[in-house]
């Protein structure tokens, strides 16, 4: 049966293969394990995104569901009676042709063989409408405090904490864009070198090219971007960041690029990424670089190469993301050898990428309270770079659900020591039954490829621990 073991600290080689017995494969069901006897549990992790005329719903996924059904209303108090039904919702879901200015309610329901859930938490969303005026100056260009001005796309507001500047409602062609000024690529919004309180929202901006950006924030302080959309064809940066602070991203809309979100080489603080839906970025959709006391919380990060990378970066906290459907990794902690440490990764929901969930090169970051299911290799990894002094010393991964990954659940790759590895549940790894000739699995639920490590109150079914 599945196990939990206590304070497990080896000194020797050992490998430990459990064979599930009959009575575990029944007991297991819920996880992939035989035939599901009871209905699924309701989804947790429920939101709603409004988008251009759209809401965007995600959802944790549920061990034991085979599909998803969603129930809307534009009445609040929505149920699987009262509400309309759109049957095998995949995670996440658009809904589209929504009309801008009416909120629309759901729930969600996991079903499977037995039947179907309880209804989920309600959520709402109001989608809002496309700006109504073209903004006939190409990019607004605002590189110090003065020019905050009409001219620029200002349409109200003092500057001030209590009355900041307003650029609102416009609709920017970038393609229009002067190229042969500051940042030198073709821009829809560019504020530089600015200490006054600024807001920008509501805006659409298209036609960047290969090397554009949707919106840039150089060198400033105190602004704030929201609920805009930013669409491109595969190429740039929709919101590109480079040594700010005090500046908070939420409720955009970011589509097409080649990075959604991007740092750059001079660091930022207190830069918080709430609520965005980016989705089919040919690179990363949220590239966490050169971050330090930040946040990214709550955002749709689907459907791109990678999710989410967090390297150069210190004091960040990552939490209540999904981050699902990319085509590599879900979210990698110390991208190309990068020092990243004393990071939170907490509550994230990181299934069903292509590659691995969470792979970490870094120390003293806390991994705790993620979902990692059914990736196409680690659900999470703790490793060393090559040829670098780059390992994964003295973090911290507990109480995570690790379940249906193809290759091991949790690993702790050669050279990665003083690790704390505690009550997380990895149970139907080495998802593909691989095995080695004589029934020896290729993965397991946990992978231990170095010592010393503190394992405690974990529960798995197959574990390798390694000297």
């Amino acid at each position: 049966m599945a196990k939990k073991e206590e304070n497990v600290m080896k000194t020797s080689r050992i490998i430990w293969v459990v064979l599930l017995s009959v009575l575990l494969a029944v007991s297991l069901t819920a996880c992939g394990g035989g035939a599901t006897t009871t209905a699924p549990s309701a989804p947790t992790g429920v939101t709603a995104t409004a988008g251009d005329g759209q809401a965007t719903i995600s959802w944790s996924s549920v061990i034991g569901a085979t599909s998803y059904n969603i129930y809307w209303s534009t009445t609040s108090g929505v149920t699987k009676t009262s509400g309309k039904k759109i049957s095998g919702a995949t995670i996440p879901y658009t809904h589209a042709s929504l009309t801008s200015g009416t909120t629309y309610y759901y729930i969600v329901t996991a079903v499977n063989s037995s039947g179907e859930s309880v209804e989920s938490a309600q959520v709402s969303a109001a989608p809002t409408g496309p700006p109504t005026e073209i903004y006939k100056g190409g990019t607004i260009r605002i590189q110090s405090d003065d020019q905050f001005t009409g001219v620029n796309g200002v349409v109200s507001g003092s500057g001030t904490q209590a009355n900041p500047y307003i650029i609102e409602g416009w609709t920017i062609d970038a393609s229009s864009c002067d190229t042969s000024v500051w940042p030198y690529i073709e821009v829809g919004i560019v504020i530089d070198s600015t200490s006054k309180y600024f807001v920008i929202r509501n805006c659409r901006v298209e036609n960047t090219g290969e090397y554009g950006c949707g919106i840039s924030l150089d060198l400033l302080i105190n602004g704030r971007v929201e609920n805009n959309v930013l669409r491109s064809n595969g190429g740039g940066i929709g919101i590109g960041l480079l040594s700010i602070s005090n500046v908070v991203i939420s409720n955009n809309t970011i589509e097409n690029w080649r990075d959604g979100i991007g740092g750059g080489s001079y660091s930022s603080y207190s830069v918080n990424i709430i609520n965005n839906t980016i989705t089919n970025c040919t690179d990363v959709g949220i590239d966490f670089f050169n971050l330090h006391n930040s946040s990214a919380t709550g955002n749709n990060v689907n459907n791109n190469r990678d999710g989410i990378r967090i390297f150069s970066s210190s004091n960040c906290t990552i939490s209540y993301n999904t981050v699902q459907g990319n085509e590599y990794e879900g979210m990698n902690v110390s991208y190309s050898g990068c020092k990243t440490d004393n990071n939170i990764v907490e509550y994230n929901d990181v299934s069903n990428n292509g590659d691995t969930g969470i792979a970490v090169y870094g120390n003293h970051n806390t991994i705790i309270y993620n979902t990692v299911n059914g990736n196409g290799f680690f659900g999470i990894i703790l490793n060393f770079i090559g040829l670098t002094d780059i390992t994964a010393n003295n973090n911290m991964i507990s109480n995570n659900t690790v379940n249906n990954n193809v290759a091991s659940g949790i690993c702790l790759g050669h050279g990665c020591v003083q690790n704390t590895v505690s009550n997380n549940i990895c149970l139907s790894n080495n998802a593909d039954k691989q095995y080695h000739v004589g029934g020896i699995p290729w993965y397991y639920d946990i992978e231990i490829n170095a010592m010393p490590n503190t394992l405690e109150n974990n529960t798995y079914g197959t574990i390798w621990i390694e000297k």
